[in-house]
């Protein structure tokens, strides 16, 4: 799943501008037999060489959609997250058979549709639509271990509401600069809703085994997918969302050249092999490289690598992950 600001007013239609980064990256496994849906969400800002592109090295991995949509004005919107699905397997060695692309708008659009979902806040902030700062019109005001929360239209004066709609759902999985987590809090919140929404349809699977639900969201959501896929999927695995596990990728903070990367180390990409290729019923297998695609070796010592910039993160322990 890649979430982008990319069309956020209108849909990906044809003539729509899509040269935009994926700032919110997640894998999911669904897998019926063991009723068991896992999430785990990839950093961003991973040092990335990115799978076509090695000459740009070092990119974000959230980059790697754009590079092949800026350097080809024919390429379709499936040619973009191509590019971001082929740098990851790389890098975890798993498989990916499937993607959803979702602007921001398609996001409220499905919490909409499913008439609004609840999601108990991490930790308590104030976030404003308008500024994407903690003050400002069209401002929300989340408390840390509720589900319930307040809005204000002109910023001041507040009324509660017991579930979120579509755009208090943004506000909740947007805001990054007051989490002091950064990115990983905001992709945790952004797993948060993901889970919120799968508990709502799993409570009434009806709701979106409908061709309504459908073409009502799907006009913000890009997929591989069939509708008669989506269909199957909703009907054929629904027992899978009995249990939900939620993991991240673990990184390390580096600034290389002025600019803020996050550095995985093979331990810490081992985990993310080892979840995702158990939860598949894959058979082990070591991870991928680093950086997702092909390097040079003047390129590694330019930069380093993780393992020995961070070491002490490469460890065997660092092959165990928690679900959060």
């Amino acid at each position: 799943m890649l979430g982008t600001d990319t069309g956020t007013d209108g849909g990906f239609g044809s003539g729509r501008d899509r040269v935009g980064l994926t700032d919110a990256l997640m894998l999911v496994t669904v897998n019926p037999q063991k009723e068991t849906t896992t999430l785990v969400s990839v950093p961003r800002d991973i040092m990335t060489s990115i799978s076509g592109f090695e000459s740009s090295f070092p990119q974000k991995l959230n980059a790697a959609y754009a590079f092949r949509e800026a350097s080809d004005d024919k390429a379709s919107l499936g040619d973009g997250v191509g590019t971001t699905m082929e740098t990851i397997q790389k890098m975890f060695n798993i498989p990916i058979n499937y993607f959803a692309m979702v602007n921001m708008s398609g996001l409220g659009d499905v919490v909409d549709q499913l008439g609004g979902v609840k999601a108990k806040s991490p930790l308590s902030f104030k976030f404003s639509q308008d500024t994407a700062h903690e003050d400002g019109n069209n401002l929300y005001d989340f408390t840390e271990g509720k589900t319930s929360f307040e809005y204000a239209a002109d910023g001041e004066n507040f009324k509660k509401y017991d579930k979120m709609d579509g755009k208090a759902a943004l506000a909740f999985s947007r805001m990054r600069y007051q989490d002091p987590q950064g990115d990983y809090g905001r992709t945790q919140r952004q797993r948060i809703l993901l889970q919120a929404i799968m508990t709502k349809i799993k409570s009434d699977p009806s709701t979106i085994l409908n061709t309504k639900f459908i073409s009502a969201t799907t006009k913000n959501i890009a997929s591989n997918m069939k509708m008669s896929d989506m269909l199957a999927l909703g009907s054929n695995y629904m027992n899978a969302t009995k249990t939900i596990d939620s993991y991240t990728v673990q990184g390390e903070g580096e600034m290389y050249d002025g600019v803020s990367y996050q550095r995985v180390t093979t331990a810490q990409r081992q985990a993310i092999t080892n979840k995702l290729r158990a939860a598949l019923e894959l058979k082990p297998e070591d991870t991928g490289s680093e950086f997702g695609s092909t390097v040079t070796e003047s390129q590694i010592a330019q930069v380093g690598s993780a393992d020995t910039l961070f070491s002490q993160f490469n460890t065997k322990s660092n092959e165990n992950l928690t679900s959060n």
